[in-house]
């Protein structure tokens, strides 16, 4: 009986021993899942940063290029300012993989940069006022943000689609060796009209991007 009791009291201590280092393991893992969100989100926000900031310091060059040093035409300045956000937003993957709503912030904000410090060049070149003072050069500044924040969306939306598109093609590749011919043509026009779904959304916010950027210029003004 006393061999029986400390057997018990020694199961008893060894419960505890693994209660109090389960207890560890999962505030470990608790920790290594905050630092891992930590960092993830850390990785993210560095490469929206990084994103605009090679958008703005590449939409300078071409402003100064084309305006200032070899004086182009303003609708080839117009389409590189869509093509350039949608061309850097899509080639960073920890850009595009960031959530949207950063994006849905970040992108205003480098419409708003890029437009203040091209007409703050201008302004000091050519001695005009830095400032939109009339009613059309207001909403001229404004479709102009607005053109170079729908483009660098179209550039995440379209990475994000092409994306997914190929890691659903691998992913169902497997899936239709076993299924039955009418199931695997139903399940593929699924697929073709989400398909279809995902690449309207980059397709609209480039057409979006074009038509506020160049429609001041097509209408003559």
């Amino acid at each position: 009986m006393r061999r029986l009791a400390e057997q018990t009291t020694a199961n008893e201590a060894l419960k505890l021993q693994i209660a109090e280092l389960q207890d560890e393991l999962n505030e470990a893992r608790a920790t290594n899942a905050l630092r891992s969100r930590d960092d993830r989100k850390s990785r993210h926000l560095s490469g929206v940063l990084l994103c605009a900031g090679l958008s703005l310091f590449l939409l300078l060059v071409i402003h100064y290029l084309f305006v200032i040093k070899f004086d182009i035409n303003t609708v080839f300045l117009r389409v590189a300012s869509v093509v350039v956000p949608m061309v850097v937003a899509s080639s960073i993957s920890s850009c595009w993989r960031a959530p949207m709503g950063l994006h849905l912030v970040v992108a205003p904000l480098l419409g708003i940069a890029s437009v203040m410090m091209m007409a703050g060049v201008v302004s000091v070149i050519d001695h005009v006022p830095w400032l939109p003072t009339t009613k059309r050069d207001v909403f001229e500044f404004a479709e102009y943000i607005l053109s170079i924040a729908l483009a660098h969306i179209a550039g995440i939306l379209t990475a994000r689609a092409i994306s997914r598109l190929l890691e659903r093609r691998h992913r169902n590749a497997s899936r239709f060796k076993d299924t039955a011919p009418k199931a695997e043509q139903a399940f593929r026009g699924v697929l073709k009209v989400h398909e279809l779904w995902e690449a309207a959304a980059p397709l609209l916010a480039t057409g979006g991007a074009l038509w506020a950027g160049l429609r001041a210029i097509v209408r003559g003004d």
